[in-house]
């Protein structure tokens, strides 16, 4: 069965949907635990050897993968209600693939322009002495906002990927989003910046205790924290995202397969 745009747009309660979000945390702590303990050990592992060895770009690209594989069960978890079987889940199938490539998609689509917008005033630079800083900044600043907006409209693919209802893709994405943009933009922002705020306020109270002698064992269960934290934060996301899709696209579209949309 296609899925099939609303004929007007119902508003998001962006507020009522980012409390499910966080909720869900505590409502499922044997989901995050089985789901992401294995994970969490592999990202944990990857970011300490990249510390350690100085392969941090390695180890960053392990964890966003780690992170990817946990978002999909997530997200599979509240829109299909599926549980991972067995004590150790590492699954990496072909949702977390696409929805591994779509990550660094978006990503890019984020970063692409603002470093364009900045190469173009570095450039500009020598040849134009006179301009502004403050009109470099705000075209930077404009470049940024009218890309997280664009981006935000494609937010749908996430978990339409995650439960493999391929169909819904970038172009539906952006129908279906039409008058809740910002709401979807303003649940993300509160979804991730909570946790960034207090991992970064974490790891100033602790570095210097890190770099004192005998401060390894701070060092070691900093790094725990913060993995453990971002797997957090990726879970609130994931689940505002799904609780988004399924108010968006309908209790009926919201957790269809594949082989039901023939």
């Amino acid at each position: 069965m296609p899925i099939s745009a609303p004929k007007r747009a119902r508003k998001l309660a962006m507020t009522r949907t980012i409390v499910r979000a966080y909720g869900s945390l505590f409502e499922k702590p044997g989901l995050f635990a089985r789901a992401g303990w294995a994970w969490m050990a592999v990202a944990y592992a990857a970011q300490f050897a990249s510390g350690m060895f100085a392969v941090r770009f390695a180890g960053t690209i392990l964890h966003f993968l780690a992170l990817t594989a946990f978002a999909v069960v997530w997200h599979r978890g509240i829109l299909l209600g599926e549980r991972p079987q067995g004590l150790v889940h590492l699954r990496f199938g072909r949702e977390e693939v696409r929805y591994f490539l779509l990550g660094l998609l978006l990503t890019a689509a984020i970063l692409a322009p603002a470093i364009g917008v900045q190469q173009w005033a570095v450039a500009a630079a020598p040849h134009a002495s006179g301009l502004p800083a403050m009109l470099i900044m705000a075209a930077l600043l404009a470049v940024v906002a009218a890309t997280l907006i664009a981006v935000t409209r494609l937010t749908l693919v996430y978990p339409a990927t995650a439960i493999g209802a391929f169909a819904l893709g970038f172009r539906r994405s952006w129908q279906l989003t039409r008058g809740n943009t910002l709401r979807i933009l303003g649940g993300a922002v509160l979804a991730t910046l909570p946790w960034t705020v207090f991992s970064m306020t974490l790891n100033t109270l602790v570095k210097d205790r890190a770099v004192e002698p005998g401060g390894l064992t701070a060092a070691v269960l900093l790094l725990a924290v913060e993995v453990v934290i971002s797997f957090a934060q990726i879970a609130v996301c994931a689940a505002f995202l799904s609780y988004a899709y399924e108010f968006i696209v309908g209790g009926e579209g919201a957790g269809v397969r594949p082989a039901d949309q023939a």
